[in-house]
């Protein structure tokens, strides 16, 4: 579970390398520890760097589908167009 700014979000992970889904962390979980598949080892960075990318994962699921539904609700309504 992703939490910013007040959007709570899923991001499912899958290991590009050999589509485990679960992530491990070295030393503890600082952002400084290295994020790693549970499954192969592959290092995907540093744990900081990650969350960073979550989170802006997170809001543009977010936002897109905020915009989906208001050009929806909007649809047939001339005169008014979301970008």
């Amino acid at each position: 579970m992703v939490k910013s700014d007040g959007i709570d979000a899923t991001i499912a992970f899958n290991c590009q390398e050999c589509g485990g889904t679960v992530l491990v962390l070295s030393n503890g979980k600082t952002d400084d520890s290295i994020a790693k598949c549970e499954a192969c080892g592959f290092e995907f960075g540093r744990w900081a760097d990650l969350k960073a990318q979550f989170k802006a994962d997170a809001r543009q699921q977010v936002v897109s589908a905020a915009r989906n539904r208001l050009r929806a609700a909007l649809r047939g309504q001339k005169g008014i167009k979301i970008k």
